[in-house]
């Protein structure tokens, strides 16, 4: 072997052992690698349970719905906290046009509920109904359009405020809109004021999430969102929650009018506020994922509070909130002074009837002028000297009581009155 074979030789082998030297360092990271590679093959390999895929089978598009959603012994567990169970046989109905609230504690199962119906997940076990029809045999992204959803948290995009209000409706529809219905929907909201008071009006950019804008400004936007595009499916979470009084009784108006307007679907109300709640037609009352009570706001009220040893509730929990947020009637006061006002309203209204008739009564009878007569369209009367009237002096006499002897000092002097004179002049 000459010189320069040994120094090739030589070369090449040191650069075998720092590419083998490479290997061996390359080789924990791509076990390492394995691992996530298999868990992102398995999810490609995935079908979705929920969202739609390009090779499914194509699903119900309606032209509308109707508003008849109906819960069957649905239990849920949120996939992120298997052990942790939320929902427990769960079952209501709600009929087409009906306005209905859902109350409760924290945590009961109320916002979960609507994310059920907004097809974010899907139930462990039973069934969720849509017109009599399972929830899943609707295509969901259909589903979607025909929902308006206000949630206690707001989101907004980085773009317009007119871009914020018709974000998500088709092409046709967003150019089909106005600047007059934006504004009218905007109003309704009570989010119009503000909105002029920027310089751009409804071109201000509101900032990333909604930056630029207070928490009431951007729900109100959201109701805004909500009032335009005319849904079938109403869901309001906290609608109003980060809104004044003054304000919330402007928008709840908006919404009770909006709600009034649409008979062929339904109205959906979460709230902490129990007032906001008199106008729904049913109440529903949860409890650690499942109904405890259910009525009117008047039936709800009717049912007494009862408590165990321990302190839990057996019935009566929407009176306990009730009562909570706005005081006990101690005594029964708030019952005796409506039972009050309820018996002064009769005695009004009988009062008026015996005026009526007492003023019929007094049609009839003819009215008599004391004093003296005006005879301005009568002959006069000339001498009157023949004629012949009778001014007897009439003896009136007290009656004695029993007390008083029969003796003459203890007798009451007759009374002696002149009968009245005519008003002849004489």
């Amino acid at each position: 072997m000459t010189p320069g074979q040994a120094v090739m030789a030589a070369g090449l082998a040191g650069d075998m052992t720092h590419m083998v030297r490479c290997i061996f360092d390359l080789l924990p990271e791509l076990v390492t690698m394995l691992q996530p590679l298999g868990r992102v093959c398995d999810m490609l390999c995935t079908r979705p349970s929920i969202e739609p895929y390009p090779w499914q089978v194509a699903k119900k598009k309606p032209e509308r719905f109707q508003g008849a959603i109906e819960f069957k012994n649905v239990n849920f567990t949120f996939p992120s906290e298997p052990l942790k169970q939320v929902l427990f046989d769960l079952s209501w109905s709600i009929a087409p046009g009906e306005k209905v609230g859902f109350v409760g504690g924290t945590g009961c199962g109320k916002s979960t509920s609507l994310y059920l119906i907004e097809r974010w997940y899907k139930p462990q076990s039973g069934q969720i109904f849509l017109d009599g029809e399972p929830i899943e045999n609707f295509d969901m992204h259909h589903l979607r359009r025909h929902m308006s959803v206000v949630a206690q948290t707001t989101t907004l995009f980085s773009t317009t405020i007119r871009e914020n209000i018709v974000y998500g409706l088709p092409q046709t529809a967003r150019e089909a809109i106005s600047d007059d219905q934006i504004q009218d929907v905007l109003q309704k909201a009570n989010a119009w004021k503000f909105v002029c008071d920027f310089p751009r009006k409804l071109e201000t950019y509101v900032g990333e999430r909604g930056v630029k804008l207070s928490g009431g400004q951007k729900q109100r936007l959201a109701i805004a969102r909500a009032l335009i595009r005319e849904p079938t499916i109403i869901l309001l979470d906290e609608a109003t929650s980060a809104l004044d009084s003054k304000s919330e009784v402007v928008v709840q108006q908006a919404l009770d009018k909006m709600t009034d307007e649409h008979k062929n679907g339904c109205t959906l109300v979460i709230a902490h506020r129990l007032s906001t709640l008199r106008s729904c037609n049913r109440i529903i009352v949860m409890e650690k994922g499942c109904v405890q009570e259910s009525g009117s706001h008047a039936n709800l009220m009717k049912i007494e509070v009862q408590k165990t040893s321990d302190g839990d509730m057996k019935q009566g929990w929407y009176r306990d909130l009730y009562e909570t947020q706005h005081g006990k009637d101690k005594d029964g006061k708030l019952a005796r002074v409506s039972q009050e006002l309820a018996e002064l309203k009769w005695k009004f209204v009988e009062l008026k009837e015996e005026n009526s008739r007492l003023r019929a009564r007094t049609d009839t009878i003819k009215t008599f002028k004391l004093g003296k007569a005006k005879r301005s369209n009568q002959q006069p009367l000339g001498d009157v000297s023949n004629l012949n009237f009778d001014l007897s002096v009439l003896e009136l006499c007290r009656s004695n009581s029993a007390e008083v002897t029969s003796d003459d000092e203890n007798r009451l002097p007759p009374l002696e009155m002149d009968r009245a004179k005519t008003t002849f002049d004489w």
